[in-house]
């Protein structure tokens, strides 16, 4: 494979010219998912690197659900304020886990406190 702009030689998985720093695109690099992002920096004359950094998985923290939803409300609503700009997904679900977690709380506070009330109004010797 060759670049386009300049016509140096690359490799099969280049993204990137390390002669110009063009962007290599084909059919084949187009259709392929890329989780890394690529950066070039000039150090000198006709000297190129090229380092990579894994882009962050936006999807939904299962520990943390499961956390929010059980256990730690107030965890799900953290961390969507630490994630939400970074990872709105990942943020927003934690969101839902830890609403779902305060509106069973409340439901079965309502329940309690009915049957509380229903079993203070009703005589126990009529079930004798």
């Amino acid at each position: 494979m060759f670049c386009q702009n300049c016509g140096n030689k690359l490799e099969e998985n280049a993204v990137i010219c390390t002669n110009c720093g063009t962007s290599v695109v084909d059919e084949t690099s187009s259709n392929r998912k890329d989780t890394t992002q690529h950066f070039t920096s000039n150090t000198g004359a006709n000297q190129n690197h090229q380092r990579t950094t894994p882009i962050k998985e936006d999807k939904p923290n299962i520990l943390v659900n499961i956390l929010s939803l059980c256990c730690i409300p107030i965890l799900g609503i953290v961390m969507y304020f630490v994630w939400k700009d970074s990872q709105p997904r990942a943020a927003k679900s934690a969101l839902i886990f830890s609403l779902i977690n305060i509106g069973l709380g409340i439901i079965m506070y309502i329940i309690f406190v009915v049957f509380g009330i229903f079993a203070s109004v009703v005589d126990p010797a009529t079930y004798e």
